[in-house]
């Protein structure tokens, strides 16, 4: 069978579509897609990158800010006691006693395990700034309009770090000795605070003995390890 001119033109229109079909199908858009897939990649990366960059240039601080933290928590645990069990409690208690010479007439000591956040007492010069700074709900604004660190929360120390021991106790002995302990025990504060505490002679079989009886509330407050 002859092809006419005709014939041999379209035939090589045929051969010159489907090479250009081919070339667009299989090369060309398969090229065009992982091109797409790799600048995605490379977007990706770039982001990572950038990401990384900035939690580098933020890890001075980081340690600095731990660093900090970590003294902190030395400072505190330096003003609180040791976790400690009532037994424990009891002879350290005994041994401030014996120091004084004073006599333990009956002692009640219940150690919680609920957590225990320290507040500055009621009037002081720590409570008022507080009060002054907006509380322990909130903070202040300072004029650049950025949010100041809350006083509160500066001088309050983690609920999960504080365990307290409320200690119920009544002694004897001379007057002075009772006024060596109070001290003792203010001069302690924070790990040890008076709660409440009352003072009266001590009668044996309806007489002056001479002596004072101290009853004392305590609570203790112990760092947890």
């Amino acid at each position: 069978m002859k092809l006419t001119d005709r014939d041999q033109k379209l035939l090589r229109f045929l051969a010159v579509f489907l090479l250009a079909v081919g070339f667009t199908y299989f090369i060309l858009l398969p090229g065009i897609e992982k091109s797409e897939d790799l600048s995605q990649k490379i977007s990706d990366r770039e982001l990572q990158k950038s990401e990384m960059d900035m939690k580098l240039a933020l890890l001075p601080q980081m340690q600095k800010t731990n660093e900090e933290m970590i003294q902190r928590r030395e400072e505190a645990a330096g003003l609180f006691l040791p976790r400690m069990s009532s037994q424990r409690i009891d002879r350290m208690l005994l041994e401030m006693l014996q120091a004084c010479g004073l006599e333990a007439m009956n002692m009640n000591i219940s150690i919680s395990e609920e957590a225990f956040t320290l507040e500055p007492f009621p009037g002081s010069a720590l409570a008022q700034e507080q009060a002054v700074s907006g509380g322990s709900a909130g903070g202040t604004e300072t004029t650049d309009g950025t949010e100041a660190a809350n006083a509160s929360q500066e001088t309050k120390f983690s609920a999960e770090q504080l365990r307290s021991a409320k200690v119920d106790l009544t002694v004897a002995g001379e007057e002075n000795a009772c006024r060596q302990l109070l001290d003792q025990f203010c001069e302690n504060t924070p790990a040890f605070r008076v709660v409440q505490y009352s003072r009266s002679r001590k009668m044996i079989n309806g007489q002056d003995s001479g002596f004072v009886q101290l009853n004392v509330s305590l609570e203790l407050l112990m760092m947890q390890e």
